[in-house]
């Protein structure tokens, strides 16, 4: 690794963590198209985004919430179950793109649909939104 990718590793840590913890958002929307850009595959990409989110991401967040107050029990139930669902589909997503089932192409087809379409919804609803 030359240290231009070292940087641009470092710094998207950086902006990745800033929004996550900031606007909820980091590893699918914002660093896997840049680890994409540094040429890597989008499977690379979904492998490094997937280490990234498993303690470092999630630990200060979640952390900051509560030393707030602002963790309700209501929110550790809805937590539950998302985790439940999401534990069983990326177990199948990860299967699925592993064995080929689905190709690089249609990920990156999928990834671009998501994008698009979850910016066109937030641009129509809260572009201009005030509190």
């Amino acid at each position: 690794m030359n240290a231009y990718l070292f940087f641009i590793y470092l710094f998207l840590g950086l902006i990745s963590g800033l929004f996550l913890g900031s606007i909820g958002i980091g590893a699918g929307l914002l660093t896997i198209p840049v680890l994409i850009r540094t040429g890597l595959t989008i499977k690379e990409s979904v492998i490094i985004a997937l280490i990234v989110q498993l303690i470092p991401q999630t630990i200060p967040g979640v952390l900051a919430y509560y030393n707030q107050k602002m963790i309700k029990i209501d929110i550790v139930y809805i937590s539950i179950l998302i985790i439940l669902g999401s534990f069983i589909g990326v177990y199948i997503g990860a299967n699925a793109s592993i064995k080929n089932y689905i190709s690089n192409r249609t990920l990156y087809r999928i990834l671009t649909t998501v994008l698009f379409i979850s910016s066109i919804y937030l641009y129509y609803n809260y572009w201009n939104y005030i509190e």
